[in-house]
C-alpha cells in the first residue's frame, strides 16, 4: 500500500516486492483438502512451496535487484514497459 494511510512507505521497490514474495513460502495445505492453504509451520501439514520453487524465487528477486541497483530509473521503465505489454495481451484476449 503506498501513499496515505500506508504502514510504513518503503521507497525502493524491490523490498515491497520481497515482502510480498516472502509471506507465502510459508504456505501450508493439506493433501486432504485441495486448495486448502494457509501460513503455518512444520507438522502443521504439506509445505504449499518446495525448498526448490523458494530458492529459485529467491535467486530470481536477487537478479531483479541486481539490475535495479545498476540502473534503477532503467529497471522501473522496464517494469512500467512489461506491465503495459502485458494489459495489452489481455485486452486482445
Amino acid at each position: 500500500m503506498e501513499g496515505e494511510g500506508a504502514l510504513v512507505d518503503i521507497e525502493d521497490p524491490l523490498v515491497v516486492t520481497a515482502l510480498q514474495h516472502l509471506h507465502g513460502f510459508d504456505l501450508c495445505q493439506d493433501p486432504d483438502r485441495p486448495g486448502v492453504v494457509w501460513h503455518g509451520t512444520a507438522g502443521q501439514g504439506e509445505w504449499y512451496h518446495s525448498p526448490d520453487d523458494i530458492s529459485g524465487g529467491l535467486t530470481r528477486w536477487e537478479a531483479k535487484c541486481a539490475l535495479y541497483d545498476e540502473d534503477p530509473q532503467g529497471w522501473i521503465r522496464t517494469v512500467r514497459e512489461q506491465a503495459r505489454a502485458s494489459m495489452q495481451v489481455e485486452e486482445e484476449e
